[in-house]
């Protein structure tokens, strides 16, 4: 049986999801993301001030975001509302958690692939802005061993 910390060791030991988002003119926008993860399964992300994320997250914050791991043949998919993350200090929850994410694994580090910053730091001309989604809606997925434990009942409904 899957629980929600099995659930939240996952989402600590993967760094980058799918956000899918709508556009003004309500077309859907896909794009990878870096997240950190809180203990309440609450994602925390970073966006540039002058990408279509950021407006499509200012006009319509409802988004989803999916976590997959190829490998082990799990998956996350959330849903909820984000929040612009105004108060960012030293030790805020913000900091904290996306700090903890930008640490790099043994793989990166073995193989000298590290560089500690987000693309969206790189990028010229934006501003670096928080969101938290404040996680209404989470399925956890597992192929090779099912939640439930019965065959080919891969999914539980973590979040409500």
């Amino acid at each position: 049986m899957s629980t929600k910390k099995d659930v939240y060791q996952f989402l600590k030991q993967n760094k980058l999801a799918m956000m899918a988002s709508v556009s003004a003119d309500r077309k859907p926008e896909a794009a990878s993301i870096y997240y950190g993860v809180d203990e309440k399964l609450n994602f925390y992300f970073m966006v540039g001030d002058k990408t279509r994320k950021y407006a499509n997250l200012k006009k319509r914050p409802h988004i989803a975001l999916a976590i997959t791991d190829e490998y082990r043949e799990q998956t996350v998919q959330a849903e909820g509302e984000v929040e612009e993350v105004h108060s960012v200090k030293k030790n805020s929850k913000a900091i904290t958690v996306l700090s903890e994410t930008l640490k790099p694994t043994i793989r990166q580090i073995i193989a000298h692939l590290w560089d500690p910053l987000p693309p969206v730091i790189k990028m010229k001309n934006n501003h670096v802005v928080i969101f938290k989604l404040n996680t209404t809606w989470l399925r956890w997925g597992d192929f090779k061993n099912p939640p439930s434990g019965k065959k080919g009942d891969f999914f539980k409904l973590m979040i409500p």
